[in-house]
């Protein structure tokens, strides 16, 4: 892959997003049309019927524990969207960070 040509997409092991947001996104990451690896620690979701293969090779999912430190630290990786929560490990590694908060403890 090129370099910052990757979206990670990462909510944390403690943010619950329900089936209908899961499949929203990852309908949304079909027709973005850009390449994507999206940890999801959600083992029993499964993406919309058709979309593993419509997505191909341009996508990775993953289902639970992903070295994020290490993803974020590798050259194709162009931008991050997270949780922004306060174990958001990696952050530091330099890809630009899109986040929304996900959780009560993120109010202000």
């Amino acid at each position: 892959m090129p370099a910052h040509s990757v979206v990670y997409l990462c909510f944390g092991s403690l943010t619950k997003l329900s089936e209908a947001q899961l499949n929203e996104l990852a309908l949304g990451l079909e027709s973005s049309g850009v390449p994507f690896l999206w940890v999801v620690k959600v083992p029993t979701w499964e993406p919309p019927a058709g979309w593993k293969e419509r997505v191909g090779s341009r996508g990775m999912l993953v289902t639970g524990w992903a070295p994020q430190r290490d993803i974020l630290q590798h050259p194709a990786v162009g931008a991050f969207v997270t949780h922004c929560g306060w174990n958001t490990g990696g952050i530091d590694r330099g890809a630009p960070v899109a986040g929304g908060r996900r959780a009560a403890r993120h109010e202000t």
